[in-house]
């Protein structure tokens, strides 16, 4: 009997029914205390807006049941609500300490401390932390800058870490012997961490970038820093999967070329080569370069630990290979600036990432599509993160992925297959040329791709001409007020004449406190796009590259009959813009007091303008 109650109870809060579930929920508990109850009773009265009420609901229920783990996430949902998020942070800890399987719970502890600098972390939270590095169904987009300064406080790897404050690697190296070894960074937070996301510190690429110089002379040297063997191998493999995640942006000296020539011609004499030497050149150069790659694979051992990232690298590259050979173009490329554009890609695929987020989506914008069997576009999917991101979100639905370059398709292909993506397909096309193709679209998703075409507005209206009566569409664009320190870099890159190959890019990042003043040097610091090769070129160097203010974009909406809906935006500025400008713009759509907004808070828009509009029916 109780339990039809609940089921009653729980049937009303899926309708959004909330009083009558709330009114259901205290009937229940008449008949006796249950964690169900409670909890039903919380969520409700957090659906509600009275927080008090669910926070003591919810307490209720893990007073019967200390280890609830649904109350301990409710109770982090509420807290992250009202901004208390040490609070929140606390809840999710204990939801995952209770069950470390549940990935949902285990992402919200990783989105939350992404957002916070911890000068202290127990051992307990490390651990827990360190087991959600270990999963790898859990996405770190953005959690390299909170590890870093959790590695920085720790009191054994901390004073390691401060090195990297020191320019002149001399400096470094004596650090190091007053430390002894390096066997302090034989620690499960470091070595699962490192590759799995980009630490957007300054500090952090210098300390890297000396850490590997200085592994590399002393096996040169034949030097011993490691406790032992297995040691070694770690950690060379951790830091050569850091490299690689970044594409090789890392400084290297003369000396160090020097000393890769006979190790890589160690290598290639040896189909079954010192593993800890592999990992070292791989810290320099992709494994796939080396003429036995293949050979030196096969005798390799396989699984997910960090000694065996070797082998990963080196078959992903050549799986890859083999895929380029068979995805479809269903268009021509004609246009010389697409040409160029997709050979910018074909040499650094963008953007480099580890774990897709699965079924994250806007409800009450992109909710529609939820059960139906949509046909949605990426225009311009690139690796594939977008398009795999929406497969999740909308497995019913039927959906094409184009993009210029079959390097970065590649990619996107492989992941999808290793996921068990059955709901997505890759072509290669131009959207210049999308109009030939003969079909029509729901949805259709093109973020950060416009603005690399040679007439953005014409490739609009060509997505334009595919998209459904009533169709949704979301749009990303770079805002010119946001780039200005990407104008002074390009003034900087025309005036030099620099090149935008690798020695060239490495050059410019070297040279920016000479090329840039504080105030735009500051933008770069502070993107993670600028610590990764392929992304620091699509950042600075694009080889084209358009900027808008949202009165263009006005304009453009309304040429192509498309209505404005809602900027894909976080809560934080969506809050801000609601204080000054909500009594005149309730629904938060007014693109010419969106642009007076900008003025005043110009770093809005850094990411880009992303936003959703709709075709008229």
């Amino acid at each position: 009997m109780i339990e039809q109650a609940h089921k009653g109870a729980w049937a009303l809060f899926e309708e959004e029914k909330y009083e009558n579930a709330i009114e259901a929920f205290e009937q229940a508990l008449k008949a006796g205390q249950h964690k169900e109850a409670y909890l039903g009773l919380g969520r409700c009265w957090a659906k509600q807006g009275d927080m008090h009420k669910a926070v003591s609901a919810l307490k209720m229920a893990l007073k019967l049941d200390k280890g609830f783990v649904e109350a301990y996430r409710a109770l982090g949902d509420i807290y992250l609500e009202v901004r208390e998020f040490v609070t929140a942070l606390e809840n999710y800890s204990q939801a995952v300490a209770y069950d470390p399987g549940n990935t949902d719970n285990a992402q919200s502890l990783i989105d939350l401390a992404s957002k916070m600098v911890f000068e202290k972390a127990n051992p307990n939270f490390k651990g827990l932390l360190t087991a959600c590095l270990e999963s790898p169904d859990i996405n770190f987009r953005s959690f390299g800058n909170t590890w870093y300064s959790i590695l920085s406080n720790d009191k054994k790897i901390g004073p390691l870490m401060a090195l990297g404050k020191k320019p002149p690697y001399a400096e470094f190296v004596q650090g190091i012997k007053e430390q002894k070894s390096l066997n302090v960074l034989i620690d499960p937070f470091f070595l699962f961490g490192l590759g799995r996301f980009f630490v957007g510190i300054e500090n952090f690429e210098r300390w890297i970038t000396y850490l590997r110089r200085y592994m590399l002379e002393m096996f040169t040297q034949g030097k011993k820093i490691y406790r032992d063997a297995q040691d070694m191998e770690f950690l060379h493999c951790a830091v050569m999967r850091y490299a690689f995640f970044t594409d090789y942006i890392f400084d290297e000296t003369k000396k160090e070329v020097e000393w890769l020539a006979p190790l890589k011609e160690q290598l290639e004499n040896s189909d079954a080569p010192d593993l800890s030497a592999l990992a070292l050149y791989g810290c320099y150069r992709h494994l796939s370069t080396l003429k036995n790659a293949q050979a030196i694979a096969a005798n390799l051992p396989g699984g997910d630990h960090v000694s065996q990232i070797p082998k990963s690298q080196i078959e992903d590259y050549f799986v890859q290979q083999e895929i380029k050979k068979t995805i479809p173009a269903i268009t021509k490329i004609q246009d010389k600036v697409s040409e160029a554009v997709r050979e910018q890609y074909e040499e650094y695929p963008y953007p480099r990432w580890d774990v897709p987020f699965k079924g994250i989506y806007n409800r009450k914008i992109e909710g529609r599509f939820i059960g139906k069997k949509a046909k949605i576009l990426i225009a311009g999917t690139g690796t594939g993160q977008e398009a795999i991101e929406l497969a999740f979100g909308f497995p019913d639905a039927e959906i094409t992925g184009v993009d210029l370059s079959r390097t970065s398709l590649a990619y996107g292909i492989m992941r999808a297959r290793q996921l068990g993506i059955t709901n997505l397909t890759f072509c290669q096309a131009d959207i210049n040329e999308l109009g030939t193709i003969g079909q029509s679209f729901d949805y259709i998703a093109s973020s950060g791709v416009l603005h690399h075409m040679k007439d953005p507005e014409a490739g609009w209206r060509v997505l334009h001409g595919l998209l459904k009566p009533g169709g949704l569409m979301r749009i990303a664009l770079y805002s010119r007020m946001a780039r200005v320190s990407v104008t002074q870099a390009w003034q900087v890159i025309a005036e030099k004449n620099i090149g935008n190959d690798t020695p060239s890019i490495r050059a410019f990042r070297r040279n920016l406190t000479d090329y840039l003043e504080p105030k735009y040097r500051t933008f770069f610091y502070k993107s993670y796009d600028y610590y990764s090769l392929p992304m620091c070129r699509d950042l600075i160097f694009h080889v084209q590259e358009h900027q808008f203010d949202l009165l263009q974009i006005k304009d453009i909406l309304q040429r192509l009959n498309l209505k404005f809906l809602a900027f894909n935006l976080d809560d934080a500025a969506m809050n801000m813009y609601g204080l000054l400008y909500g009594l005149q713009d309730e629904g938060m759509t007014n693109l010419e007091l969106w642009h007076k907004f900008e003025e005043t808070h110009p770093n809005t828009f850094a990411a880009m303008y992303s936003f959703w509009c709709e075709k008229s029916r």
